[in-house]
């Protein structure tokens, strides 16, 4: 009886303890969220100076002025000045603390400070990725450490970052997987591939694209005329001229109704933040993960959202959009 009443005591005790840590825990998450960025009118009057406006990473945004880039923090204060000559600029994004940046025709990268830590002397690179960065010398690619030391020899025909410790390479037209060591894992036998995303990675056979896991099995069949990496659980495909959302085991969570442009989606369109770019009758809005309509299509482009602000544009004027559905452009009327 004691016993009984002994472990009726304890087990009492654990319930209410277990019951305590799971309250704080979700205190603490609540308190420590970072709150839904809103836009003002004073950040949206300070980047009307700007022809062209890109998403903000790690609190910095590249913003256009007189045909040259700098970066702007998220009071749109310009905290590196624009000197940088012109760019794709979807590619200028801080990554790991750093940007690649291009002076007259070679590329380098600088820190948050604007202060270079890799010489402009590279024909082409990628933002640095765990640890290491996508360099072109010539007609061949390779990686690069912070240092700028060569840690991968430029071998490759093409070459893309490094993701979940493996980056996808070229040989003579086939793609396959290597290391951090530049030892082969997957062997190079598909048309094209991608980076790794929740363990997984695009691959394509015979025009049709679908996903293999780390050990090079097929997770997803190659069944899909476009796909993009997972985010979020999901991934974009696309069936003929209409996309839709599928989760990995290739169940069709959101249908392919959506509208596909070719050019834009080359750049990707992903789960980011709990809501995805969509676009109907030409105009861009976003969705939810259940296909609820979140912020409508109004724009003329849109990007993904990224530390709670997505950038859009309307007309030839470029701005951002928060996830209450107001823009830099609401300030105007």
């Amino acid at each position: 009886m004691k016993n009984s009443l002994l472990t009726f005591i304890i087990m009492t005790k654990i319930k209410n303890y277990s019951c305590f840590v799971l309250s704080y825990c979700i205190l603490f998450c609540a308190c420590t969220r970072e709150p839904d960025v809103k836009i003002t009118k004073e950040f949206a009057d300070a980047v009307k100076q700007y022809s062209q406006l890109s998403s903000f990473k790690e609190g910095l945004a590249a913003v256009k002025a007189g045909g040259k880039w700098g970066f702007i923090d998220k009071t749109g204060k310009q905290v590196i000045p624009c000197l940088y000559d012109d760019s794709w600029l979807l590619s200028l994004r801080f990554s790991e603390g750093t940007t690649k940046v291009k002076i007259g025709k070679k590329w380098g990268f600088i820190d948050k400070t604007g202060k270079q830590i890799v010489p402009c002397i590279y024909d082409d690179i990628y933002n640095f990725s765990e640890g290491l960065a996508v360099v072109k010398v010539g007609e061949k690619w390779g990686f690069i450490d912070k240092m700028g030391k060569q840690i991968v020899p430029c071998l490759y025909d093409d070459a893309y970052d490094f993701s979940e410790g493996l980056a996808a390479v070229n040989v003579g037209g086939k793609y396959g997987f290597i290391d951090k060591t530049g030892q082969q894992v997957i062997p190079c036998l598909y048309d094209d591939a991608r980076n790794f995303s929740e363990g997984l990675a695009k691959v394509k056979i015979e025009g049709k694209w679908g996903f293999i896991d780390k050990t090079g099995k097929q997770i997803v069949p190659c069944l899909y005329d476009f796909a993009y990496e997972f985010s979020e659980g999901l991934a974009l495909v696309r069936i003929g001229g209409k996309y839709g959302f599928i989760d990995k085991t290739g169940k069709q969570i959101i249908p392919c109704l959506y509208d596909y442009d070719v050019l834009d989606f080359i750049i990707g369109t992903n789960f980011s933040e709990g809501l995805a770019r969509v676009i109907t009758r030409g105009k861009w809005g976003f969705i939810d993960k259940t296909g609820k309509q979140i912020v409508p299509c109004l724009y003329d482009k849109a990007y993904n959202f990224s530390e709670g602000l997505a950038w859009v544009k309307t007309g030839e004027k470029w701005g951002f959009v928060d996830k209450y559905g107001t823009s830099t452009f609401d300030f105007d009327k």
